[in-house]
């Protein structure tokens, strides 16, 4: 069962802590490459809630919620995060106060033409 989203929507869009999760793994990979890590490419997992054989449709990891019933898919702030990520090729500027009232400071991301780089920032909002 997924819950609709009049519901859903404070815990399930507001998924604050995924936007720092991809921040900080981005920021680690970054590191990893500056110390000579071959990466070729990176992905989220996953774009849209989805079917776990563990938890069925209760895990809710996605960049976009998906309502059982009606099949909409709604963009979590994850999502609104690496749009912003990959048409500005920063997180640095990424306003999180439009979409919730507070959010702690996290680590400062760039992607350069060919891979994505980060730098942590103790000043980055």
């Amino acid at each position: 069962y997924c819950p609709p989203l009049t519901e859903a929507a404070p815990n399930l869009l507001h998924d604050v802590n995924r936007v720092h999760f991809y921040n900080g793994y981005l920021a680690a990979l970054a590191r990893a490459i500056r110390k000579g890590a071959d990466v070729r490419g990176y992905f989220a997992w996953s774009l849209m809630d989805n079917f776990e054989w563990a938890g069925g449709y209760s895990s809710t990891f996605g960049l976009y919620y998906v309502d059982r019933l009606t099949m909409n898919r709604t963009p979590k702030l994850s999502a609104k995060w690496f749009q912003h990520f990959l048409a500005n090729r920063s997180s640095a500027r990424f306003n999180r106060q439009r979409f919730v009232n507070r959010t702690p400071k996290s680590r400062r991301v760039r992607k350069s033409k060919y891979i994505v780089i980060a730098t942590t920032n103790a000043n980055a909002t």
